[in-house]
């Protein structure tokens, strides 16, 4: 009987390791602008590129964004992105010449987590951008703005980053997207009139004072609770 009880508080206490590395792994790659401490005071700035999770919508609907081209003209000319940052395209030109870019053709970012004790009125979000061919207009879609609230940000440039610019954009508490409309100069995209975007991004605020009520001490014997809450599982 001690034996077995033994190891089942091997195998709980395995889970619960492995719990919190999976847990420790996917706050890694959320972007979430948070609050490093109860108290009043900067939040922990989020900084974040273009690449993998990112979409662009056409005819309506949003799909993958491509992040495997990147024409040898565009910044860097020639060279390559650090690694997980890519250029957006909303398709590949090689596989798909014929691809309609008549119209503006927007680019989401991956749900961007805003802390409720954010200062939404400290928000401040630094952009520098190369786009192929025209940014016409940036945004942020939210719960108030389903369908995004856009400021006109006119850039132009591929060979080099723009210079940092700080549009005014509505952000809100909870999940945001980070959206960039792009227009191409000609109404196709094969090999020699492609379009694309690449852009770094840091968002920085001030945080509110958590509420008293909200600052809670956590108990000492916490993990011998989870462990026996186990064994009682177990043992039914």
């Amino acid at each position: 009987m001690v034996h077995r009880t033994v190891t089942v508080l091997r195998h709980l206490a395995g889970a619960v390791a492995l719990a919190a590395l999976a847990s420790a792994a996917h706050g890694q790659s959320a972007l979430s602008l948070t609050c490093p401490t109860a108290a009043a005071g900067p939040a922990t700035p989020l900084t974040f590129a273009t690449g993998a999770g990112w979409e662009r919508q056409h005819g309506g609907s949003w799909g993958a964004a491509t992040t495997t081209y990147k024409h040898s003209a565009w910044y860097p000319s020639g060279g390559t992105l650090p690694a997980g940052e890519a250029w957006l395209s909303p398709a590949d030109p090689a596989t798909n010449p014929t691809f309609d870019t008549t119209n503006p053709i927007p680019f989401r970012s991956p749900s961007i987590q805003v802390n409720n004790r954010i200062d939404l009125s400290s928000v401040q979000t630094s952009i520098q951008v190369a786009v192929d061919n025209n940014l016409l207009q940036t945004g942020v879609s939210n719960t108030a703005n389903p369908g995004g609230a856009f400021v006109t940000t006119a850039q132009s440039d591929f060979g080099a980053l723009s210079a940092a610019f700080t549009p005014a954009l509505a952000w809100t508490h909870g999940a945001n997207r980070l959206i960039f409309e792009v227009k191409n100069a000609e109404a196709t995209l094969d090999p020699t009139t492609p379009m694309g975007i690449y852009a770094t991004v840091t968002v920085t605020a001030n945080c509110n004072a958590a509420p008293a009520s909200a600052v809670q001490a956590v108990p000492a014997n916490a993990p011998w609770a989870l462990l026996l809450a186990g064994l009682g599982v177990a043992g039914l």
